[in-house]
């Protein structure tokens, strides 16, 4: 379940607590019990240099608004998530101006956007699926203005493995805001994007 949020005292996530696991390296991470086979097959990260993924969301952020967009990617994943034989492929792509670390700033400035998109193959056909999405507005937030604050979002795929034993892999995804981050656990089947009831997280 979701963690307490900070309830007005102090910064968020205050009630937090982490336990610090000096063998891995500085990121997100999926731990998981020896005994359960977690990557029942590989899981291979790629270069992030790749035309034909950057023309994708290049594609994607013009569908959504954004005049020439700078496409960053920051990761690409390739795994066969549901065991059929093929390669599905997560494409993580960011672009925050004021970023600071491993969060986004309150609110973007044209032009930001968080991606992360899944191309797999269906009936010899490559299809995009849009895991989760930000786009920032095309002008600026008005703080002065009655308008709600378009709170901006980074999305990242913080792993991929078989949690429940049934072969398939979940997809684990992180999404993080100026006063709060949280995980959530999906299952993707060519059929489309399920959201388990596994999630967590903290925020103001």
């Amino acid at each position: 379940g979701a963690a307490h949020g900070a309830q007005g005292r102090g910064g968020p996530c205050e009630e937090t607590f982490e336990v610090p696991v000096p063998s891995l390296p500085r990121g997100l991470a999926v731990l998981a019990p020896a005994t359960l086979n977690a990557q029942p097959r590989p899981v291979t990260e790629l270069p992030t240099r790749n035309a034909t993924y950057e023309r994708i969301v290049r594609d994607e952020l013009i569908r959504r608004g954004v005049r020439s967009p700078q496409v960053t990617l920051t990761r690409l994943t390739r795994t066969d998530l549901d065991g059929n034989g093929t390669q599905e492929i997560i494409i993580e792509a960011r672009r925050f101006r004021e970023s600071s670390g491993d969060f986004p700033p309150p609110t973007g400035q044209p032009g930001d956007y968080s991606l992360l998109l899944l191309r797999h193959v269906a009936a010899g056909r490559a299809v995009t699926t849009v895991l989760a999405s930000h786009v920032a507005p095309r002008t600026p937030w008005n703080p002065e203005s009655s308008d709600p604050m378009p709170m901006a979002t980074q999305y990242r795929l913080a792993g991929v493995a078989d949690l429940n034993g049934d072969g398939r892999m979940e997809l684990v995804l992180h999404d993080a805001y100026y006063e709060g981050a949280g995980f959530t656990v999906s299952e993707w089947t060519p059929a489309g994007l399920r959201v388990t009831p596994l999630d967590s997280g903290c925020g103001a």
